[in-house]
């Protein structure tokens, strides 16, 4: 491959995420550095662009980092600010702590009871 496309991939950055349960779980090589071949490593969950993906498609950890960021964001505001009216609570929330609650979680319709729990604490 580095000879094909004169690129060089890092092997210890390179993971594998098996999905499914009927999954065979092959192990991949890839050509490392040296120009060995290295087994890469496997992994239950990965996070790539703020979104975590885990092996059995389930998104309570997506759900759980969401929320917690949406918590930090509520307690910097309520620290921030000493007065707050009904409108300005509500554009600090529309415009800091609902985006974190809409990205790449399934708010408008949770999988499980946990997460609806979570969500609307």
């Amino acid at each position: 491959m580095v000879k094909n496309w004169s690129m060089i991939l890092n092997a210890e950055k390179c993971k594998v995420l098996h999905v499914g349960r009927t999954n065979s779980k092959f192990d991949y090589e890839i050509e490392n550095n040296t120009g060995g071949k290295q087994v890469l490593a496997k992994s239950m969950c990965e996070n790539d662009f703020g979104i975590f993906i885990k092996h059995d498609m389930k998104w309570n950890v997506q759900v759980r980092n969401s929320t917690s960021k949406a918590n930090r964001i509520l307690g910097m505001i309520k620290k921030t600010f000493k007065y707050l009216d009904i409108h300005n609570t509500s554009l600090l929330y529309k415009a800091l702590v609902r985006p974190h609650l809409e990205y790449a979680i399934s708010s408008w319709s949770p999988y499980s009871i946990k997460d609806v729990k979570e969500l609307f604490h």
